[in-house]
């Protein structure tokens, strides 16, 4: 017995086990509870005063109410989607309004924007006009050259060795060596 005592860890370990052991017996006394249908009160024995006739009579007019009730709410959907229509019928006209207006706003920036280039262009062929008449030549002609399409050898090369240079860098491509084959 002072074997037992002795030890922490046995006596924790006992402790353990019996309390697992009494925790599965009421986990399992719930679970029993909870499978069986818990008993409904039976009804009590009419105490109405009105006789079974009235009763049938009532039973049929709650069907009569609920179908003016559904009537009721029959209406009152037709109502509402009447109003939705009225109401996508006014967002449409809105809608095409503000897309008309602005159909027209971006026609008339169109319009002005062409007006501006045809007198640009007006402009500048009229400036080319006057200097050509008086015999000066335009300073952008006579630098500007037409571009040649003759490719030299050393351009083609240049062209090759600059393109690894500014290319990707060989870690993103890495070669496989021979010694992995």
């Amino acid at each position: 017995m002072e074997f037992l005592l002795d030890n922490p860890i046995l006596i924790i370990f006992i402790i353990g086990i019996l309390t697992s052991l009494f925790g599965n017996k009421n986990k399992k006394e719930q679970q029993k509870q909870q499978r069986q249908p818990q008993k409904q009160p039976e009804p009590e024995p009419d105490l109405d005063p009105l006789p079974q006739e009235s009763r049938r009579m009532e039973e049929t007019r709650k069907p009569r109410q609920t179908r003016q009730s559904r009537h009721a709410e029959a209406t009152l959907v037709d109502i509402s989607e009447e109003q939705v229509r009225e109401y996508a019928k006014d967002i449409s006209d809105k809608i095409e309004h503000e897309f008309t207006d602005r159909k027209k706003e971006a026609e008339e920036k169109i319009a002005a924007l062409r007006k501006q280039r045809q007198q640009a262009a007006k402009k500048a062929s009229a400036f080319l006009a006057s200097t050509e008449s008086q015999g000066v030549t335009s300073p952008i002609s006579s630098t500007v050259s037409k571009p040649s399409m003759s490719i030299k050898d050393q351009k083609l090369v240049d062209g090759i060795i600059w393109s690894e240079i500014l290319g990707p860098p060989r870690s993103m491509n890495p070669h496989r060596s021979m010694k992995r084959k």
